[in-house]
């Protein structure tokens, strides 16, 4: 069975308007779809294939802003044979990248019978106030998507913090507690019947830690300094 709850605690990768020490905390990434049918496949591929889907939930202070968020998502197992991500969960996929466009910078990727191509497929995604973005890497070698020689395509600008559930410009709710829609992420097939099926849990996921901002740092060390020398005159 598929863990549905990320460790408790860890640092959201997010922005502020107040000051580091209040930022907001991801408390948990929730499984609530397992090996779902996309209901749509974009032009270029073919039904058959699968995704998991997973909720947010961010908490804090109400009225705080975020900037963005970052993770970093390991997939698992074996699938056939292109990315797909529908990042707000409308039925509709944002993301893809075609195979052949993966298999063009990264020769002999068979994901569907090479485990060690999977577990070496690692995908960064960033969701913002303003939009959000994707990129993926094989083996450490960045994938530059190529929407113009494959059916690979990329519309996550479009999609906001707040089409995830935040208030406006990425703001946590009353109560301090923002669950966000379903994120889907999972394989589709260029050709034939899919046979992929997603092993995404929520320990596939990561996250970085905040470092202050410039300004932050600098107060931070004024404050020390001044305790250093408050301490010193006793």
């Amino acid at each position: 069975m598929k863990s549905k709850l990320l460790q408790a605690g860890l640092l959201l990768s997010a922005g502020c308007f107040v000051n580091l020490a209040s930022a907001g905390m991801l408390t948990s990434i929730d499984l609530v779809t397992d090996n779902g049918s996309w209901p749509t496949v974009p032009s270029g591929f073919v039904d058959g294939s699968a995704y998991d889907g997973f909720t947010l939930t961010v908490e804090g202070q109400a009225g705080e802003v975020m900037s963005d968020i970052h993770l970093t998502l390991n997939f698992s197992g074996l699938f056939d044979d292109s990315l797909a991500i529908d990042l707000d969960g409308d039925g509709t996929i944002d993301f893809a990248l075609d195979f052949y466009n993966i298999h063009a910078q990264s020769p002999g990727y068979t994901p569907w019978s090479d485990a060690g191509d999977v577990a070496n497929t690692v995908t960064r995604l960033t969701i913002g106030a303003t939009g959000s973005s994707a990129s993926v890497s094989v083996y450490d070698t960045d994938i530059i998507l190529d929407s113009v020689n494959y059916d690979s395509f990329d519309n996550l600008a479009a999609i906001t913090l707040e089409d995830l559930g935040f208030g406006a410009g990425g703001t946590i709710l009353e109560g301090g507690r923002v669950t966000t829609s379903e994120m889907r992420f999972g394989y589709i097939n260029t050709a034939g019947p899919g046979s992929g099926m997603p092993e995404i849990t929520s320990e596939s996921f990561s996250q970085g830690v905040d470092v202050p901002e410039p300004a932050s740092a600098a107060l931070l060390a004024l404050a020390i300094m001044g305790l250093s020398v408050r301490r010193q005159k006793k």
